[in-house]
Formats: structure tokens, sequence, C-alpha cells
């Protein structure tokens, strides 16, 4: 065998290998760089501070978590090294076709996509069961993940979409992606297999992807029917992603269960959505800027998202007022992919309060009619004797404080009190 001497690899060689470690490692950097600072945005640098690794070393439910990870990992070093010694003695001294076959179980790990380390874990929490006390944390109902065509809302690969082979390569790890009825009925019943307690779908085009736009059907009628009949058969209910008049309607004769957004909403499309006892989670959060008309904040707002909120910004006011004096069973829910963090869901009381929702008719959304939709009525939503005494309570007046939501000062979970934080934004 022919020895290489003085390779030198080629220009295009060694730029593709740093192009490569650049996309690994620059949003490792990035991270380290926006820890220092002074405001929790990644994309925004307002000043240098070490308040973030000041609150870290303050907090002893981290310094515990800190505490616990190095521990495990250091135990598992230890373990694994004693582990990994003696099955390396084993498989030298083992017979080639025992010693193939145990390489290549010590390959899987390498190999496997994090995707797949990902649902597995899903299943062992799930098997776990938060509800049994093993892991605090918020009770979940959960649809693993959402059902999407190629180039439609749910396709993140579209951020991609001018490099065709990444494009690819991506799209096909969404193992929920596809097209045909055939698909969409197996992905129904994988989606449960997986522990779904409900089904979602993408049904219509979005407002920040870039490549479509909120009025685009992206599932044909076969496939969006064959969804729903396959998960109604196991019992579970399906939601769908969806903005515009006649796509709803269409929705709701094919048995739809509840919709989100639904931002387009027209008066005849409400009254069908209360004749077929349809919920609706109307998520306001996302497009204030265009309902309650900024344009200096609109500008501040990705370039596709801001078109279309401007595009649509007559059609999200008509639409919103629809919502507002409709009598549909409405959901509190968000959608903060665009706007804030997902544990900032105080936001999107202040979007109902300043649509003029009311307070009373907004807490009534977020309990009793959140229960309902998560069919967990018979467990919570209202305070009575039989219910798990989960409760929160706020410091600030809910009645005429947008921001009070924001401001948790008592969580207690199934009798249980747990510590609060407050929206580091907010001043008292």
């Amino acid at each position: 065998m022919k020895k290489l001497k003085n390779y030198k690899p080629s220009f295009n060689s060694s730029l593709w290998i740093g192009l490569a470690l650049v996309f690994l490692y620059l949003p490792l950097l990035v991270m380290a760089i926006f820890s220092f600072n002074d405001s929790k945005s990644l994309s925004n640098w307002s000043g240098f501070s070490l308040r973030w690794y000041q609150e870290l070393f303050a907090n002893q439910q981290m310094i515990d978590a800190i505490i616990v990870s190095v521990s495990i990992a250091i135990l598992s070093t230890v373990i694994s090294t004693i582990l990994g010694t003696i099955t390396a003695i084993g498989v030298s001294k083992s017979k080639p076709i025992l010693r193939k076959i145990l390489l290549q179980v010590n390959n899987i790990p390498i190999m496997n996509p994090e995707i797949v380390t990902g649902i597995s874990l899903m299943l062992l929490f799930s098997f776990m069961k938060i509800e049994k006390g093993y892991i605090t944390g918020s009770r979940i109902v959960a649809a693993p993940r959402f059902l999407c065509a190629a180039g439609s809302h749910g396709d993140l690969s579209q951020g991609f979409a001018r490099n065709p082979e990444l494009s690819n390569i991506v799209q096909n790890l969404r193992l929920s992606l596809g097209a045909g009825k055939d698909f969409f009925v197996n992905a129904v019943r994988e989606e449960i297999k997986y522990g779904a307690d409900f089904i979602k779908i993408m049904a219509t085009g979005g407002f920040f992807t870039p490549y479509d736009n909120p009025s685009q059907q992206q599932m044909n009628d076969e496939e969006l029917k064959a969804i729903m009949d396959t998960a109604h058969e196991w019992g579970k209910t399906v939601t769908a992603h969806v903005y515009s008049v006649d796509h709803m309607q269409k929705l709701i004769k094919f048995g739809i269960d509840g919709m989100e957004h639904c931002s387009l909403m027209d008066e005849e499309t409400a009254q069908m959505i209360i004749d077929n006892d349809v919920y609706v989670v109307p998520t306001f959060c996302p497009y204030e800027e265009a309902v309650h008309y900024d344009p200096v904040m609109i500008q501040t707002k990705q370039e596709e998202y801001r078109i279309k909120l401007e595009y649509y910004k007559d059609a999200l006011q008509e639409g919103r007022e629809v919502i507002k004096n409709c009598k549909c069973k409405l959901g509190y829910g968000t959608d903060m992919v665009a706007t804030h963090q997902n544990y900032e869901s105080g936001y999107e009381f202040k979007a109902w309060m300043e649509s003029g929702m009311g307070t009373f008719r907004t807490l009534h959304a977020a309990t009793k009619v959140n229960s309902e939709i998560l069919q967990l009525e018979d467990k919570i939503g209202t305070l009575e004797p039989g219910k798990y005494a989960d409760i929160a309570a706020w410091k600030r007046d809910l009645m005429t404080d947008p921001y009070a939501l924001l401001d948790c000062a008592f969580v207690m979970k199934e009798g249980v009190i747990y510590p609060t934080e407050k929206c580091e934004e907010l001043t008292d």
C-alpha cells in the first residue's frame, strides 16, 4: 500500500472544512458572547454585564443542578472508563465475528441522529411521568411533532431553500413531513405511538416563514380528511394552524376539533365555529404591531414577517374585532416564536387586555376553557372539591394592569408550593 507523502489539502477542501467548523461552532461562540449581554436578547447587544452569572450563582436551584450535572458527569466517566477498558480487553481477545458485532453496537451512538435521541428521551420521560413526581415540572399535554408538507409553514428547511442539497437534508430530518393520504394516515399512528395526546397540523402558510403566505392551503383535501378521520378513530383530537376563512370553513366541514390563530376570521366563519363546537386559540401576541398599528416597531421585524404584517394589516384588524365580539369557545395560548421567550406568556394577557377582551373572559379562557381543550376538565380548570390544588396568584391588579400576569407571586401544583419569578423587564 502506498503512503501519501507531503500531502497538502487543496484550497477548496480547506474552505469546506473551515465552513463546516464555523457552522458547528459559531452558534456556541455567539451564545458565549451574549451570555455577557446586559439584556436577555440574543440579537441586540445592550452592553457588557456579568448580571446573568451573578444571578446564576445566586440561584440555589441552579447551583444544585450544576452539582448534580457535574456529579453525573464524573460518575459516568468513571463507569464508562471501567466498562470501556473491560470491553476493549474482551473485544481484543474475542472471535472476529463477535468483535465485528460489538464494534457495530459501539458505533450506534455516533451514527444515531439527535432527533432519534430526542424521541427516545421523550418516551423515557413519558414512561416516568411527571405526574408521578419523579421530575418536577409543569403538567404537559403534548403533540411530539406537527404534521406538514414540503415547502409549508412547518417545513423549517425553507431557510435553506436556495441551497437545495442542504435544504433536502434538513427536510428529511422531519419525519412527520410528507405527502399523500397514506403517508399522513401512518404519520398520525406514529405520533400516537410516540405518546401524542393530540395531533397538530400545519394546514396553511404563515407569517414568519419566508416562502409561503397565510392564504395558502398546504395540504390537499384528501390529506386533511385522512388525518382527522385517523386521529378520531384512535380517540385523539386534531388542531390546525390556520388563518384564512375559506380554509377554516373547510376544516370545520372535515371535522376539526380546534384551530389556532384564525386571525383573518369573519362573522360567517365565527358562526360556523360556534355551530360545530370547535374551539379557537387566537394567539394575539405576534400581530400586535399590525392590529394596533405601529410602523416603527414593524420595521424591527424580520423582512418577510414585516412584509406580511403590512400586507394583512387591515384584515388582521378586522379579524381581531370579529374574535373580540364573537361567542366562540376561545382558549388562551401563545405563539411566541417571533416576539417573546416562551416563558413570557404573560404578554398574551397584555394583548388580550389591550384588545378589549376583558379580564374575566381572558382568565376564563386560560383556566376553564383550556382545561376542556386539554380534556382535563375533571382535574383542573376550576377550584372545587375533587380537583387538583393547582393555584396561581399575582400581586398586581389583574383588572387594571396588563402586565400583571408577568409578575407571578404564588404557584401551587397539586398542593405543593413552588418558587416564582418576575419577568426581568418589569419594574415595580
